[in-house]
């Protein structure tokens, strides 16, 4: 039922086509964030630790850093010899910008299998590629943008396996998940999310391949986040652990410049968040992304035994958890943001999927 038809598969890969010449064209003229050099500094730490035991990765400060996305562009920097400064970051641009093409061509697709109508589903993908502070970020912001990127696959691959819950899906969902919390160990939200979502399958259909299915899920993917972050390879437990700690409050020394006046790190913090987002999210969104959040759960409501009936409404309830829980979790830890909202971009894309909801409430 769910699945896409021949002409949403061409309008996909026409989509990602325009994206991906459009990017060739303009990549060039975002020039170098003062996060970059930093950023590359942790792969390359991480590149020569796992090429020649160097353990220089074990006294930097950001080792606590996943290198999901690091460490590949340092491989590929070495792949092909780059060595002129120039070069190095005009291509770790070129990287960038591609794989956010990748995303939003996902990030369609699942809305097109969301909605199945592409009038609707191409509502959120352009509120993705057209809001302003995010696409100039998936050229130049190698932190914050491929976790974005990497949470839309990951998102992907779970409506995948909730609409045919095989174990191809299920592996290609772990690997997903154990990825994303590399790239940033926020990403245990998505992976508690989907052991929610296999408990509510096991409950409703009753069926024990769910349980094997939860173990399976989470032993693959924590297997997937060990290899993949050296930092993990010796005291796995203990270090994760410490990584987690240590992220949930980072301990940025700093100061920011804010409705004119100088603020501490966590100070005014839900007043930084929210006038951050009112400013740097066109107010068309705001208002349809929250619309469509409200019709959802009313809807729900006006139905409680029907609320996790389909996998549509059951992925509902992912998107929203995995939108308002970090920003509960921001404020509740007081967490240092800096530069605007940049460290919770990632749950834009589970808002704006409520605003293509609002559409196809409207059109039914």
């Amino acid at each position: 039922m769910q699945s896409l038809t021949t002409q949403h598969k061409i309008l996909s890969w026409v989509y990602l086509i325009l994206l991906v010449v459009m990017s060739l064209f303009i990549f060039k003229d975002y020039g170098i964030s003062w996060d970059e050099p930093v950023q590359r500094g942790i792969g390359t730490a991480a590149y020569n630790y796992v090429d020649s035991g160097d353990r220089t990765y074990m006294q930097i400060k950001d080792k606590i850093y996943g290198v999901g996305f690091e460490l590949p562009l340092i491989f590929l920097e070495k792949l092909f010899n780059l060595t002129d400064t120039r070069d190095i970051y005009l291509f770790r641009h070129l990287i960038n910008s591609l794989f956010f093409c990748l995303a939003s061509f996902i990030f369609f697709r699942l809305n097109l299998k969301l909605f199945q109508k592409w009038v609707i589903a191409i509502i959120p993908s352009f509120m993705l590629l057209l809001s302003p502070r995010i696409f100039g970020h998936a050229f130049f912001n190698s932190k914050d943008l491929p976790f974005l990127c990497m949470y839309i696959i990951s998102f992907y691959t779970l409506y995948n396996y909730l609409l045919h819950p095989t174990h191809r899906r299920l592996i290609l969902l772990a690997i997903t998940a154990g990825l994303l919390i590399n790239f940033r160990i926020m990403g245990i939200l998505f992976l508690a999310t989907v052991l929610g979502s296999i408990g509510v399958l096991f409950i409703q259909q009753r069926k024990r391949k769910f349980l094997v299915h939860g173990v399976i899920f989470t032993l693959l993917a924590s297997l997937i986040l060990y290899a993949t972050w050296p930092y993990l390879w010796e005291q796995p437990l203990v270090r994760f652990q410490n990584a987690f700690t240590m992220m949930s409050k980072f301990p940025w020394i700093g100061t920011l410049l804010f409705r004119g006046e100088v603020i501490q790190p966590g100070e005014q913090l839900t007043n930084y968040l929210f006038t951050w987002m009112g400013i740097t999210i066109p107010v068309v969104y705001i208002l349809m992304g929250i619309l469509g959040i409200l019709i959802f759960l009313w809807q729900s409501i006006r139905k409680p035994k029907q609320i996790f009936d389909t996998p549509m409404k059951l992925m509902g309830f992912v998107f929203l958890l995995n939108l308002l829980a970090p920003i509960a979790a921001v404020l509740y830890l007081k967490s240092v943001l800096y530069d605007d909202w940049r460290q919770l971009y990632f749950i834009y894309p589970a808002f704006i999927v409520f605003a293509g909801y609002l559409w196809f409430y409207l059109r039914q």
